[in-house]
């Protein structure tokens, strides 16, 4: 909607592709943009980028956060908070992949926007983003918002 605070996924000179508060990922004319900040630097996108297990990779799961993961993925604020940690601890560390990998995931929506909202922050730095599949989760869903599910 005009005036709504989006995420500048990717810019060209006509259509930009955009980011809502929600995850929801949509294009809107590039002119139409106001006020832009720019939050970090463009980096080159490495998609569908595979990882081999002799690369560093770590994995996130319920033992690593002090909260239960629908508590922590609720809200955006929540899931840009969480994300920026997870972001800033692969980039310190060089990793090559983060698997995520949690259980007890009651609402589903929450944590495919999270994984939504995760994947192009990890991606603009090489980071591939792997996820465990759980009973409870859709497949297809997970292909098509991850680099890999295991």
């Amino acid at each position: 909607n005009k005036g709504e605070e989006v995420t500048l996924v990717q810019k060209s000179e006509k259509w930009s592709k955009v980011m809502t508060s929600d995850g929801n990922i949509g294009y809107i004319k590039t002119k139409k943009i106001e006020k832009e900040q720019i939050a970090r630097e463009e980096f080159v996108l490495h998609n569908e980028m595979k990882v081999t297990d002799d690369e560093k990779i770590a994995e996130i799961s319920n033992n690593d956060i002090d909260k239960d993961i629908d508590e922590i993925i609720n809200t955006y604020d929540l899931r840009k908070k969480f994300i920026t940690r997870i972001v800033n601890a692969s980039i310190k560390n060089r990793l090559k992949g983060v698997k995520v990998n949690f259980d007890n995931i009651d609402i589903p929506e929450n944590y495919y926007k999270f994984l939504t909202e995760l994947k192009p922050y990890l991606n603009d730095y090489g980071i591939s983003l792997i996820v465990v599949k759980k009973d409870n989760l859709d497949l297809e869903k997970l292909k098509n918002i991850t680099n890999e599910v295991k």
